[in-house]
């Protein structure tokens, strides 16, 4: 795939079982094709369902800029030609799991109450898990590096709501 890649001035990348292929659009059939068949070459199985593979189309716009429609999918990040992000899906999954903990904390403190205890929601653990106050989180580790390593500002921008949405969630039903 190299080899054929270079030979058509396109790019192949490869990392554990995520492939891209960047090639121009009269290279789009036999990049796919030659993929399909070194696949099959070597005895492994092309998963190609639903959100497997995607054709995105690369324009340079009139201010030299780049367009990605629909942005490019790679190794958990989106590209929409201009700005590099954590995927929409990752961002769903982690906030989706915050508001679960969210109600069980207060489930919980419900119930101490009703134990006897104090009926207080234990935020040092909700924020230690799901904020930039925890030590190692969704937050501090994985987002954290990929800013630093991308250096810009789309994942910071991305996950700027989600301290709201924590306190959001503990508000209601206080």
């Amino acid at each position: 795939m190299a080899s054929v890649a270079k030979e058509t001035q396109s790019l192949y990348l490869r990392y554990s079982d995520d492939i891209l292929l960047v090639c121009k659009p009269e290279h789009q059939i036999a990049m796919s094709s030659t993929l399909e068949q070194s696949m099959t070459d070597a005895r492994l199985e092309l998963h190609d369902g639903l959100g497997k593979r995607s054709v995105c189309i690369l324009t340079q716009l009139e201010d030299g800029l780049l367009s990605c429609d629909p942005p490019l999918q790679y190794l958990g990040f989106s590209f929409d030609g201009r700005t590099i992000r954590i995927r929409s899906q990752t961002i769903a999954r982690f906030l989706r799991r915050m508001r679960k903990a969210v109600r069980l904390e207060k489930h919980l403190a419900k119930a101490r109450a009703q134990a006897g205890g104090v009926s207080r929601v234990r935020k040092k653990k909700l924020y230690a898990r799901f904020t930039h106050l925890g030590r190692s989180n969704f937050i501090t580790r994985y987002a954290t590096d990929a800013r630093r390593i991308i250096k810009k500002n789309g994942i910071r921008e991305q996950l700027k709501p989600h301290w709201r949405e924590l306190h959001a969630a503990l508000e209601v039903d206080e």
